[in-house]
């Protein structure tokens, strides 16, 4: 399973004035039952019937479920007072298909940054649905003119420094008509096309023998390539010191997403290694800043938002 991560801000609709806005008190007061249960089991009425439970014994770190069916529905509500995240831990650790509640998704906010990760196992609502969902929460409590973004952290990796990867597998080369490559394979398949000129692009793949490391092969390929019409290069493979892990895509010059793998579903498991990929990853931090850096926020209090960290600001919505 795969780890993504955003960093979270919120912008006004009227103005489009920006504003770092701090989800996790937001989350702690709306996931407080005794004062949401209602509003919770409002927006779980959907077509995806989804819930935002806070794990117990753990800080800022919640699972975001859609049950498969009403009866999976109708047991997740069927307390008034509250939604039992053990219970639901519980029907998640079953065979995925005899569980009877559905698949989660998991959420952990940094403690200090406008920053989570999130990861979606199979079946589990995506970041769309999740960014869609907690929107969905300002017209319930009757807030106007906001919007909660999230943006993912990506980057690319240098040519110089893809090819000294020192595991490479699977390899997919994009380029289009103003790079060398694509006239010599054009040259060779399809000289005299009378659409040629239609072929936009050309893709190519290097794909090894079951579990055999081509990292000479795909070095050399990566430093004969031109700059210049060059789209991408997505190389599966391993940094030094991660040799014993699954393999990562790294993307040269084109931008893709910062990710880490989570190699189980248990939850006491992910909740730790989340907060490892936040304290330690590095290039997270950096592309954080960037981020902060590059947009203008507003320092505007935002009463009719920040209110709402009272967990009394819920009980009459």
């Amino acid at each position: 399973m795969q780890a993504y991560f955003y960093f979270n801000y919120v912008i006004n609709t009227n103005n489009s004035e920006k504003y770092l806005f701090d989800l996790k008190p937001f989350f702690q007061a709306f996931t407080n039952w005794e004062t949401s249960i209602n509003i919770a089991k409002r927006l779980a009425k959907g077509d995806q019937k989804l819930f935002l439970v806070p794990v117990a014994g753990t800080k800022n770190f919640y699972l975001f479920i859609s049950t498969k069916t009403n009866e999976a529905f109708q047991k997740v509500i069927a307390n008034d007072e509250t939604i039992n995240t053990s219970d639901l831990l519980t029907e998640l650790k079953k065979d995925e298909q005899n569980a009877n509640v559905g698949f989660a998704a998991y959420v952990l906010f940094d403690e200090e940054r406008n920053l989570f990760v999130y990861a979606s196992r199979q079946g589990a609502p995506s970041l769309s649905v999740f960014k869609n969902y907690v929107n969905a929460i300002l017209p319930q409590i009757g807030v106007g003119g906001f919007e909660f973004k999230m943006d993912e952290l990506t980057h690319n990796m240098e040519k110089m420094a893809a090819a000294e990867l020192p595991y490479m597998g699977s390899t997919s080369i994009r380029v289009d008509s103003l790079n060398p490559l694509y006239n010599l394979i054009a040259d060779h398949l399809f000289p005299d096309a009378d659409d040629r000129k239609d072929v936009e692009e050309i893709e190519i793949t290097l794909k090894p023998s079951p579990r055999q490391n081509i990292r000479t092969s795909v070095r050399s390929s990566i430093l004969k390539l031109k700059d210049q019409g060059l789209l991408s290069i997505r190389i599966n493979g391993k940094k030094d010191g991660e040799m014993d892990n699954k393999q990562k895509e790294f993307r040269v010059t084109e931008l893709g997403p910062i990710t880490e793998v989570l190699n189980s579903f248990d939850t006491t498991y992910i909740y730790s290694e989340m907060q490892k990929f936040l304290d330690e990853n590095k290039l997270v931090g950096k592309k954080y800043k960037q981020h902060v850096s590059h947009h203008e926020f507003g320092d505007d209090d935002l009463i009719d938002l920040t209110r709402f960290y009272d967990v009394e600001e819920w009980r009459s919505r």
